[in-house]
């Protein structure tokens, strides 16, 4: 008896996905017939979640000019970056050197020179300010967009704010070159 390779296990061949052995057998001819085949599947685990976050731009704010006697107002700049997610998707930000004294984020300067700071993701689940270090924040559907490069990102790109804080009148705290490196790190958890 010659046993053929069906039109499935050749297409499993040509994938190269395992076929068992062509073992089935006919009945004889007779009051009753008996057969054997096998039935085989392959079960492939679900694909590992993924992100990637890419096409960050270093941001630099307008010179913020104090006048005696008044306090200046907050500031802020506007950034978009490509964020492809697999499934739901989360945004961490945290600044080198660890907190701000007062558990949040600043831009700092030389001898002590400090300016609070902040992030604010506006289509993001939670889009109220983002103060607290190492705050974790959902990233909503109109933030993941598979589709941005970094060629589209200012049509398709995640949209963040960074702000800093008015500074009170006649203070000194923030006079002078700031900076600050932070890390925005993506999880799919």
């Amino acid at each position: 008896m010659t046993k053929t390779l069906t039109k499935a296990a050749l297409a499993a061949l040509a994938l190269g996905l395992s076929v068992p052995a062509v073992a089935a057998t006919d009945g004889g001819v007779g009051a009753t017939s008996t057969g054997t085949m096998t039935v085989s599947a392959q079960v492939n685990p679900p694909a590992a979640e993924t992100v990637h976050i890419f096409a960050l731009e270093d941001l630099i704010l307008a010179p913020i000019n104090r006048v005696a006697g008044q306090q200046t107002s907050s500031t802020s700049t506007d950034t978009r970056f490509c964020t492809h997610a697999t499934s739901t998707a989360f945004l961490s930000v945290t600044q080198a050197g660890g907190a701000s004294p007062n558990g949040g984020f600043s831009l700092n300067g030389a001898g002590g020179k400090s300016l609070d700071a902040y992030f604010r993701l506006p289509h993001a689940y939670n889009s109220s300010p983002q103060t607290a270090h190492g705050f974790k924040i959902q990233l909503s559907g109109t933030d993941i967009n598979n589709a941005c490069t970094a060629g589209n990102k200012g049509s398709n790109g995640t949209l963040m704010s960074f702000y800093t804080t008015a500074i009170p009148a006649d203070s000194t705290i923030a006079d002078g070159a700031l900076s600050q490196t932070f890390t925005l790190t993506m999880s799919v958890n």
